[in-house]
C-alpha cells in the first residue's frame, strides 16, 4: 500500500472557510479581532488577506499552516462544532468520491448498492478515485483509495496490497497480490502490516481480470461524508 499521509497542498481552502463563517453567522473581521490585539488588526487583515488569496502555483507556501491553525482554534472554541478542527483543516481543496464498498475481514470486499453509496471529502488531487470503508481492526473508521478497474490488471498492482476481481466468481478480494508463473493467476495473501510477513492466504491460484493497488489511506472526521440523497 501507498499511503502518503505528509502530502502539504499548497492551496488554501476558501470555499471551506466561507462555509464556517456563515454556519456561525461571524466574519474575518470578527475573528481577528477575537484573536489579535485591536493595534494589530490593520496588519493581520492585510497579512491573511494575501495569504488567503495566494494562488496555487505560488513559489512557497509560507504561512498557510499557521493560519490554518489560528482559525481552526478560532472556530473550535465555539460550540457548534460537534467534532474539533484539525490545525491543518483550511489547507487543501476538497473534492466529494464515492465510497463504494468495505473491506471484510476475511479480505473479501462488500460491494454497496447505488442507493447505499456515501461520499467522502478528499483533497482535490484524488478526485479521479473511489474508496472503500475499513470498518474493523488497527484502522477502523478509515478509508482507502484506490483508481477503479472493471478490465485490466494493473501492473503497479503486482506485490502491493490491491483490490482483485476474479475472473470466474466475479468475487473482489482485497491483500498483498502475488503473481504466479502462470499468466493472469495470482494469489491474494494477508500479511502482517508490521513486518510484511506472510499471516494466511486469502485465495490462491486464481485467474483475475482487474486489479488496482491502493494508493492512499487516512481516517476521514465525520464531517468529511457526505450520506445518499
Amino acid at each position: 500500500m501507498n499511503a502518503n499521509f505528509t502530502d502539504m497542498p499548497n492551496y488554501f481552502n476558501k470555499e471551506e472557510l466561507d462555509r464556517l463563517k456563515i454556519l456561525h453567522g461571524t466574519t474575518m473581521d470578527k475573528i481577528i479581532l477575537e484573536t489579535y490585539p485591536k493595534k494589530e488588526f490593520r496588519n493581520w487583515k492585510t497579512k491573511i488577506s494575501r495569504l488567503i488569496n495566494k494562488k496555487g502555483n505560488d513559489p512557497s507556501n509560507y504561512g498557510f499552516l499557521e493560519l490554518s491553525e489560528m482559525l481552526a482554534n478560532s472556530f473550535n472554541k465555539r460550540s457548534i462544532l460537534k467534532e474539533k478542527l484539525s490545525p491543518t483543516h483550511f489547507i487543501g481543496k476538497k473534492t466529494l468520491i464515492p465510497c463504494c464498498g468495505e473491506l471484510e475481514p476475511d479480505g473479501t470486499v462488500r460491494i454497496f448498492e447505488d442507493e447505499n453509496i456515501w461520499k467522502v471529502k478528499v483533497d482535490a488531487k484524488y478526485d479521479k478515485l473511489s474508496a472503500v470503508y475499513i470498518r474493523s481492526g488497527a484502522f477502523g473508521g478509515g478509508i482507502r483509495l484506490f483508481k477503479r478497474h472493471d478490465k485490466f490488471i494493473e501492473p503497479g498492482a503486482e506485490h502491493k496490497f490491491s483490490l482483485v476481481r476474479q475472473k470466474k466468481t466475479n468475487i473482489i478480494y482485497w491483500g498483498f497480490l502475488k503473481p504466479l508463473t502462470t499468466p493472469r493467476r495470482y494469489s491474494v495473501i494477508d500479511c502482517s502490516m508490521v513486518t510484511g510477513a506472510k499471516v494466511s492466504d486469502i485465495a490462491t491460484n486464481i485467474e483475475i481480470v482487474a486489479a488496482t493497488p491502493f494508493i492512499h489511506a487516512f481516517k476521514p472526521d465525520n464531517t468529511d461524508w457526505v450520506q445518499p440523497k
